[in-house]
């Protein structure tokens, strides 16, 4: 979705038009995977960072415009709303020390951003939803003036068939709230990763990084407060969902916004063919390029948010490659905190993709995404279903099997030890033996101070540190 369109007002032509262009594209790919013309090049890795412009009183701030012309960097875009910034970093090829390299640059880009929005007397948060946040600030005066944003809040209200969109997350605190237009989208926020996958290993990679999700919500949780409502761990996940499709009811089968349909059984065109069979097209764009390009087949992609999103691009030489885009993870609480849970993430699902015999074999899909609104809900205390018929406490299960095989994955990538050692056993295990998540530690903060303000306040100067969350008091 970072295409700017040319207009908001589509015509039943447009739409026609879109879907026969749709309908070609998908075939096209149908073809290349059958004759087996996808990359088999080796892995890269690309991240999004979508981060929070904060004001002296740790309230948003609407100058994501006036911010970006300042900064004047193509690493940086704008969201959906004024008040965030998302920061891209380069695609890095697997290397030894690739996570470290794509934290330090995250890194930099990060301090250059704080030091741009200090010239607007604000700062820039990284967290799932902003603490301070009000209600009255989600008003469609908010949304960043771009034709694109306003033609998918048009076409999702059109496709709803009603005046509003329901929210409802019961926690704690119950969150009940009817949206006219899909500004609450923009409160949840969170940092992704994309992976580029040699083409034999996309259909084991994806199955593995599904069965991961549910662990890696949990170790990224960061968003337990919405409007001061004490909801989920991570609340993001609801709340993004419900803002643009609204909350799920008995009969609905495919949600636009969800933990996806099932496993992956022959190729990624399964993903394509439910977008082309299930999904009504929300903006008709109609692109003067060579079918080869796969324009509107990744649009429309673009407007299908699955947790994992398998994507269709291009090495430099042209030819086609699969992608995975990783939706799960929050934003924050630093840096190294985000890339110790995305070398986990990895590491395990590699780990898994070579095992003789599949784990997607083993636990059923309808119990894969009930362990991950679980997780979401209750996070790493969160009961599991495993493979065996088991249940399991989730930190129990990330501490004696999935980090193992983590390390494993991870070897297995030639990934340097010294970054196996900081990322996985100085972070994530210690995140895990401490039980601090990101949002524990805004839990236990409130818990103290019911103070959101100084919340915030501390939580910067945490986050500026880069210590690992589950090292602050």
């Amino acid at each position: 979705m970072g295409l700017e369109v040319e207009k908001v007002d589509f015509k039943n032509e447009d739409f026609l038009n879109f879907f026969y262009s749709l309908e070609k594209e998908s075939l096209l790919l149908k073809n290349w995977i059958e004759n087996k013309s996808l990359s088999e090049k080796g892995h890269s890795l690309g991240t999004e960072l979508e981060t929070w412009i904060v004001d002296q009183n740790k309230q948003p701030n609407d100058i994501n415009l006036k911010l970006l012309s300042h900064m004047n960097n193509h690493q940086m875009v704008p969201e959906l709303s004024k008040y965030n910034v998302e920061i891209n970093g380069t695609p890095h090829f697997l290397s030894e020390h690739v996570f470290s390299e794509m934290g330090a640059e995250l890194q930099n880009l990060l301090h250059q951003l704080h030091r741009g929005a200090e010239n607007f007397n604000s700062s820039i948060l990284t967290v799932g939803i902003l603490p301070t946040l009000k209600k009255s600030s989600l008003s469609p005066s908010a949304m960043t003036p771009y034709k694109r944003y306003m033609a998918l809040n048009d076409a999702l209200i059109r496709l709803k068939q009603t005046q509003s969109f329901q929210v409802h997350v019961s926690g704690k605190d119950i969150f009940r709230s009817y949206e006219k237009n899909i500004m609450l989208a923009s409160a949840a926020t969170s940092f992704q990763f994309q992976w580029k996958i040699p083409f034999s290993l996309s259909r084991r990679v994806i199955n593995a990084l599904q069965i991961l999700t549910p662990a890696s919500v949990a170790l990224s949780a960061n968003s337990p407060f919405v409007f001061k409502n004490q909801l989920w761990q991570e609340s993001r996940i609801p709340i993004f969902e419900h803002s643009v499709v609204g909350a799920p009811h008995l009969g609905q089968l495919k949600r636009r916004a969800s933990f996806g349909s099932g496993y992956i059984h022959e190729s990624v065109f399964e993903y394509f063919l439910e977008n082309l069979l299930h999904f009504p097209i929300l903006l008709p764009v109609q692109f003067d390029s060579p079918l080869e390009e796969l324009a509107h087949l990744n649009l429309h992609n673009g407007t299908i948010w699955r947790w994992n999103r398998p994507i269709i691009g291009f090495d430099r030489d042209g030819t086609p490659h699969v992608r995975v885009e990783h939706r799960a993870m929050s934003s924050g609480p630093t840096i190294d905190d985000s890339l110790a849970t995305m070398a986990f993430v990895m590491g395990a699902s590699m780990a898994l993709a070579h095992t003789p015999f599949p784990y997607e074999h083993q636990l059923p899909y309808s119990l894969l995404v009930r362990n991950f609104y679980n997780a979401a809900r209750k996070g790493l205390t969160s009961k599991q279903s495993w493979v065996g018929g088991n249940q399991v406490d989730l930190y129990k299960l990330i501490k004696e099997v999935l980090i193992p095989l983590s390390v494993e994955g991870l070897k297995m990538m030639n990934i340097d030890a010294g970054e196996i050692e900081y990322y996985i056993y100085e972070i994530i295990h210690q995140r895990v033996k401490s039980m601090q998540t990101g949002a524990d530690w805004q839990i236990n903060f409130i818990n103290k101070t019911n103070n959101f303000k100084k919340l915030t306040e501390v939580y910067y100067e945490n986050q500026i540190s880069n210590k690992p969350v589950h090292t602050w008091t």
